[in-house]
């Protein structure tokens, strides 16, 4: 019985990874700003698609986080990310006495609040890391 849990475990696995490679994946790609040759996304990874240029060979680790409001987030060439990488650009500005942080709106940010993220070519972002 055992035997053949683990077959059928196997073989749940490989359909799994091959509809996320073939199908799923293409779709995030496509969605991107531009994206270069061989890119690999993890699954899971959350990405701001239309702020996010990406070079040749990249690959980004699963469950990794891209988040960008005004700001872009772009990558060179043979990039890694490990797992569970977040990149967020924007800030909250701090100049506004008197008025709450959430009642500041996206549309009241100083150029400054919103830099972006640049990581020229040849580059490994290791696990769990925040930029």
């Amino acid at each position: 019985m055992r035997i053949i849990m683990r077959i059928m475990y196997k073989i749940c696995n490989i359909i799994s990874r091959g509809f996320y490679k073939y199908v799923i994946m293409p779709f995030k790609r496509a969605m991107l700003r531009q994206c270069g040759k061989k890119v690999i996304i993890g699954k899971g990874s959350d990405l701001t698609y239309h702020n996010i240029t990406l070079g040749n060979h990249v690959s980004i680790g699963k469950n990794a986080m891209f988040m960008c409001t005004r700001a872009q987030i772009k990558v060179g060439d043979h990039v890694m990310f490990g797992p569970h990488v977040f990149m967020i650009t924007g800030g909250h500005r701090t100049d506004v006495v008197g008025r709450y942080m959430d009642s500041v709106g996206n549309g009241e940010k100083l150029p400054e609040n919103d830099k972006d993220i640049v990581i020229e070519g040849d580059n490994w972002i290791g696990a769990n890391s925040i930029i």
